[in-house]
């Protein structure tokens, strides 16, 4: 017997691949999502998804779920599922909370849950967001009851990606399974996926190459050389890390002063030495790829454990082959959704730059399988 789901901020349907994925029948999904394109992907993909519009035109009473589009005879609403906007909770933005347009749409989500307990105490629910402050995140605890579970998607993807996750059932956190960028990566990539005048050449302006915090900045003050420990037998064409452009505040010593606004702002690219990609989101220069051909020795170091191999930096003189063969990329749609655990072209319906949107806005879909795991319905 199938169950009926609610999905507010719906995005792409990602709650309807994980309840398909993990075998929850479902016999109605009304989806909530004013993006075209996401719509048109979900409409694209599930013929059971009923596109109900403007989460805050939505409201339920006496079994009927009210929507600008029409008014559905549900009787019954077993599942309410959310990932309501992040923005104003997100240590990147501003932290306006719920003082920000996007972020206070929270309590839409919490009313409509409300009428919908009134009539079905043991609706289930989840909702999602981003990692935020404690005070944000206990506003939200206390309103719903119960305490968020934070997950990181590496556990089942290539994916840097923390997410709380509030839920009236009970939540297994999965086990690693170990995937790294490397497994992830497609081996013939399109040239249009590479940065216009993305060979490393000019990096070489930016000079000064510093270390912290597990990340390679390439800074404009000063000059030297970056060294690349390569593993010998690397089995891939290219030795590739995440990198990720980003802006710095940078003074005449090339120290970091990201407060000083009197000091402008300078472009450099940041590389990890993680073996996971950045976090998706909808900037695609977050989530940047570096590469270099196997086999350049470079510096004349090796690896010695087999792992993605490490950046360090050296006073090596000699003219360093990363800067003249590396290139830079953006991840391609397909490895996008790799990170997502979303099925491969699955968003291929919509343009390139509104399938990263989607992406970068949507739910890991095997953490969603695991949480939905905890799910049992009367």
């Amino acid at each position: 017997m199938g169950i009926n789901v609610l999905s507010l901020f719906d995005g792409i349907s990602c709650g309807r691949i994980a309840l398909e994925r993990i075998g929850i029948q479902v016999n109605n999904y009304f989806a909530s999502e004013i993006d075209k394109h996401a719509i048109k992907v979900s409409q694209n993909n599930w013929k059971d998804v009923t596109a109900i519009g403007n989460v805050t035109k939505i409201s339920f009473s006496n079994g009927v779920l009210y929507t600008e589009v029409g008014q559905f005879q549900v009787g019954r609403i077993d599942l309410v599922i959310a990932g309501s906007p992040c923005q104003g909770f997100s240590m990147a933005g501003k932290q306006l909370a719920f003082d920000d347009e996007r972020s206070k749409l929270y309590f839409v989500f919490e009313r409509i849950l409300k009428e919908i307990q009134a009539e079905n105490p043991g609706v289930k629910f989840l909702l999602e967001n981003v990692k935020m402050k404690q005070e944000y995140k206990d506003i939200i605890s206390e309103r719903l009851g119960v305490t968020p579970i934070a997950i990181n998607s590496n556990l089942v993807s290539a994916q840097n990606r923390y997410r709380l996750y509030w839920a009236n059932f009970p939540i297994t956190i999965p086990e690693d399974k170990g995937i790294l960028l490397k497994d992830i990566l497609q081996k013939e990539v399109h040239e249009k996926y590479y940065i216009k005048g993305g060979r490393l050449q000019w990096l070489k302006n930016f000079g000064e190459v510093k270390e912290k915090d597990g990340y390679i900045a390439f800074n404009p003050i000063k000059a030297k050389c970056l060294t690349v420990r390569a593993e010998p037998n690397w089995n891939c064409t290219y030795i590739t890390y995440p990198a990720r452009e980003i802006g710095r505040r940078l003074n005449e010593q090339g120290k970091r002063e990201d407060y000083n606004k009197e000091i402008p702002m300078t472009r450099i690219i940041e590389v990890s030495n993680n073996n996971k990609s950045h976090c998706l989101t909808t900037v695609q220069k977050d989530t940047y790829i570096l590469q270099w051909p196997h086999g350049s020795n470079i510096g004349g170091y090796r690896a010695k454990d087999g792992k993605t191999p490490a950046l360090t930096t050296s006073s090596w003189e000699s003219n360093n082959l990363l800067l003249n063969e590396g290139l830079v990329r953006k991840l391609t749609p397909e490895e996008c959704e790799k990170l997502q655990t979303v099925p491969i072209g699955y968003t291929s319906s919509v343009s390139d730059s509104q399938r990263y949107k989607m992406l970068g806005n949507g739910w890991t879909v095997d953490i969603i399988c695991a949480i939905f795991e905890g799910l049992k319905f009367n």
